[in-house]
């Protein structure tokens, strides 16, 4: 995380914690290739039989929003709950 930070020059400090900062859709799931690690920000050999999510549309909220659930497992919905 360390080195994704420096690389794009985002800084820890200040940013918001705990709170949903924008949203985008996930179009796609593929097994993850050596090609992603310079995307995933870890080595290659990290990648070996995960999954890369392909994103789309993202969008940042002009304020963050509190989470209402705390998640679990992967997916969650943090405005209300699915029945």
């Amino acid at each position: 995380a360390t080195v994704a930070m420096e690389q794009h020059q985002v800084f820890a400090t200040g940013l918001p914690v705990g709170l949903l900062v924008g949203s985008v859709e996930i179009v796609h799931s593929r097994a993850a290739t050596p090609q992603d690690a310079s995307s995933a920000c870890v080595p290659a050999d990290l990648l070996v039989g995960m999954q890369a999510w392909e994103l789309q549309n993202p969008v940042r909220f002009a304020t963050p929003v509190p989470v209402r659930f705390l998640p679990y497992g992967v997916w969650f919905y943090p405005f209300k709950r699915r029945g």
